[in-house]
């Protein structure tokens, strides 16, 4: 069945559902998981793992947007989870806020759990890299006032602005600006989590619609984590794309096998400074400088953290091109001295490997 098929199907479905069941039945769905009302309002979930550098931005860019706040560390080496406590212990009283930990859960699970402790009507799925705009015609407030103002079950697609390895640049991968995902979600306990592919997506009843927004309320500051998080997040999705498959050959592997064999495929290595040199290689690929005029201002609050003058991290340029990425609590790794096998390595095998657009090849071989 085509996609256009299928979403007329859908809409079909969700039409008829909507006026002949779900406001005659559905309605006792939308209760919180001890079957109490919902309030009117909305939670966010917040699932992080090693974010300490952007997750102080984006809770801060949730207050007076969210009601209510659960945040989920996945097992955090860093200061994540103290920071999702501190963020409890300021706003207490203005936002109910919610903390927890799992440790080597599944994203989907965390995300799933979010959504048990779900208190609002309103479910929003945010990312411990998504900054909020809190002024201007892009003021999450005025999301807020359109979405409460109408009770109808739906899904929400929120326009998105991409940053990649500093607040400076963003990806030749991507575009710089695109539709975003439904993340904003009327919530009742029929909706869940699961995973396809690589990732996890929410699954919805048929009586709910889905609609765009087409102003862009938020920034998504990808790539601004150490890089070995960043290759152990790349494995991590290729590693849940595996098991998910149907007869993968390495769908029986636990996650530290696959990273291993995958890390050797990848880059030739498992050694950390080999690995953060190979993998700083591919990024210098596909960045590129970000353009306000182009794309439009910072958030407020990205701003401020970029007027603070304490970036942890930043692209280095020498003669005009873009040759590292400086991280402020890795300075040893600024020091490594790569040898012939390092100077050799070509993220071009990489990315012929994994991208099959011809186009973005080209554009990614362009010095």
């Amino acid at each position: 069945m085509t996609g256009s098929i299928k979403s007329l199907v859908r809409k079909m479905l969700s039409f008829l559902s909507y006026h002949f069941y779900y406001r005659f039945l559905y309605r006792r769905y939308e209760r919180d998981i001890d079957g109490r009302p919902l309030k009117k309002g909305i939670t966010a979930v917040v699932v992080a793992r090693d974010e300490e550098t952007i997750i102080p931005l984006a809770l801060r860019s949730l207050v007076g947007f969210a009601d209510q706040v659960v945040c989920i560390d996945n097992g955090s080496s860093d200061a994540t989870l103290r920071i999702m406590e501190d963020f409890k212990k300021e706003f207490e009283g203005r936002i109910e806020v919610d903390v927890l930990s799992m440790p080597g859960a599944l994203l989907g699970d965390c995300r799933q759990k979010g959504l048990d402790l779900t208190r609002y009507s309103w479910h929003l799925r945010w990312d411990a890299d998504m900054v909020f705009k809190t002024s201007g015609p892009e003021d999450c407030r005025i999301l807020r006032e359109r979405v409460l103002s109408n009770d109808r079950p739906r899904a929400v697609q929120l326009p998105r602005t991409n940053l990649f390895g500093d607040f400076h640049h963003t990806s030749k991968l991507y575009s710089p600006v695109d539709p975003g995902e439904p993340i904003l979600i009327k919530y009742c306990r029929k909706i869940s989590y699961r995973e396809f592919g690589k990732f996890d997506t929410v699954r919805l009843p048929y009586y709910y619609v889905s609609v765009s927004e087409k102003k862009r309320y938020y920034f998504h500051c990808d790539g601004l984590k150490s890089d070995m998080r960043l290759i152990y997040r790349n494995a991590y999705f290729d590693w849940r794309q595996s098991v998910n498959a149907r007869n993968s050959p390495d769908s029986g592997l636990n996650f530290n096998e696959f990273r291993d064999i995958w890390l050797q495929n990848r880059y030739g290595t498992l050694d950390d400074k080999r690995l953060k040199y190979r993998y700083q290689k591919e990024l210098m690929r596909h960045i590129t400088p970000f353009e306000t005029e182009k794309y439009g201002e910072y958030p407020e609050i990205i701003l401020g953290a970029i007027k603070s003058g304490n970036e942890r991290f930043k692209i280095i340029y020498r003669d005009g091109k873009a040759v590292a990425r400086r991280d402020a609590k890795d300075p040893g790794q600024m020091l490594y001295q790569p040898d012939e096998v390092d100077l050799s390595f070509d993220p071009m095998t990489v990315f012929r490997a994994v991208i099959g657009d011809p186009v973005l090849l080209k554009k990614l071989e362009e010095e």
